[in-house]
């Protein structure tokens, strides 16, 4: 069993902290400082993203349109880190559970 635990555990705990006997408002200072520096911690495990919530990642379809579960990534990070700088950009097929380390997460909601 691991002794970390996570931010956002961490940040719970200290909201619900048991401060008996200590003046309210000394407490809500503690609190706060406690939360605000939590807050400014890395989160202990890098986020994941997807390749169906990633912006480089294009959904292909089938012939009648259908979107399958498959397509394929048009990052450039992603295709150099393969084949190397000098190689030309394509795309690279890939599934829609698959991520990588070039992965940004999409703000338009398409794929």
């Amino acid at each position: 069993m691991s002794d970390s635990i996570s931010r956002e555990q961490a940040i719970d705990a200290a909201d619900r902290a048991d401060y008996t006997g200590l003046a309210v408002e000394d407490v809500k200072k503690v609190t706060d400082e406690v939360v605000k520096e939590l807050k400014q911690l890395p989160s202990a495990q890098p986020e994941i993203i997807r390749c169906k919530d990633c912006k480089h990642w294009r959904q292909q379809t089938n012939y009648q349109g259908a979107p399958l579960s498959f397509g394929f990534c048009e990052s450039d990070d992603m295709w150099r880190s393969l084949y190397g700088e000098t190689y030309e950009v394509s795309h690279i097929d890939t599934d829609d559970d698959f991520y990588c380390g070039y992965a940004e997460r999409r703000t338009d909601g398409c794929r």
